[in-house]
C-alpha cells in the first residue's frame, strides 16, 4: 500500500514538472511576442507618435494627505521584431491640487530624468503590465521650503483597454512605489491613457 502511494506520488510530481516546463517557454514566447497595434493594424518599426493625459494622485506614504496633477505625455511606440517597445519623452505636470494637511499648499511637481523607456511585459489573466523604467518627479512646496525627490527607475501598472477601444495606463499601489529623498516612498494613483497624435485606438496584440 505504502509503494502505491509513493509512487503515485512520484508520478504525480513529474507530471507537474512536465507541465511546468512545457508552460514556461509558453509564458516567455507570450510576453516576447506583444506588438503595439493602431486602430487594429499592427505596426512596424518606424516609431509611432503616442500622447497621453490623465488626473494622477502622488500619494506619499511618510506626509499626510496625497496630491492631484494633470498629467500630459508625449511619446513614441513601435514593435522591434517580436516585442513592443516604446518610451515617454515629455511629461508635463500641471494644476497640481494639494491634499496635504498643514504641509504643502501649493505644490509644484515636475518629472525629470526624461525619456521614461516602455517595455511591456505579461501581467497574467489575460493581462500586461507596462514596466517604465527611468520615473521621477522632483515636488517643490514654495511656502514651507520643501523639496522632495522621487526616483527609483521602475515601475510597472497594467495595461488596460478603455471603453473607446484604446489602452491605457493604471497606476495603483500595486505597481511599485519610488523612493523619496526624505527616506518615504511615493506611489502613483490613476489612469493615464495612450492614444495616436490624431487620437488612433492604441492597444497591445
Amino acid at each position: 500500500m505504502g509503494s502505491t502511494i509513493r509512487g503515485t506520488r512520484r508520478a504525480l510530481v513529474l507530471v507537474l514538472c512536465i507541465a511546468g516546463c512545457l508552460l514556461a517557454p509558453v509564458v516567455a514566447q507570450a510576453s516576447a511576442s506583444s506588438s503595439w497595434a493602431v486602430n487594429g493594424e499592427v505596426i512596424g518599426e518606424s516609431p509611432v507618435a503616442v500622447q497621453g493625459e490623465g488626473q494622477i494622485g502622488f500619494k506619499p506614504q511618510n506626509l499626510a494627505g496625497s496630491i492631484s496633477c494633470n498629467l500630459a505625455t508625449t511619446g513614441s511606440i513601435w514593435n522591434d521584431g517580436a516585442s513592443a517597445k516604446g518610451s515617454l519623452e515629455s511629461v508635463t505636470v500641471s494644476g497640481c491640487q494639494s491634499f496635504m494637511l498643514g504641509v504643502c499648499a501649493s505644490p509644484k511637481i515636475t518629472a525629470t530624468n526624461l525619456s521614461w523607456a516602455m517595455d511591456p511585459s505579461e501581467g497574467g489573466q489575460q493581462k500586461y503590465v507596462m514596466l517604465v523604467q527611468g520615473v521621477a518627479f522632483t515636488l517643490v512646496c514654495p511656502e514651507g521650503g520643501l523639496k522632495l525627490t522621487a526616483s527609483g527607475g521602475l515601475l510597472h501598472p497594467e495595461v488596460l483597454e478603455g471603453e473607446g477601444g484604446g489602452s491605457y495606463l493604471a497606476f495603483s499601489n500595486g505597481s511599485g512605489p519610488l523612493q523619496a529623498s526624505n527616506g518615504g516612498e511615493w506611489y502613483l494613483q490613476g489612469n493615464l491613457p495612450l492614444a495616436g497624435v490624431e487620437g488612433e485606438a492604441i492597444t497591445l496584440e
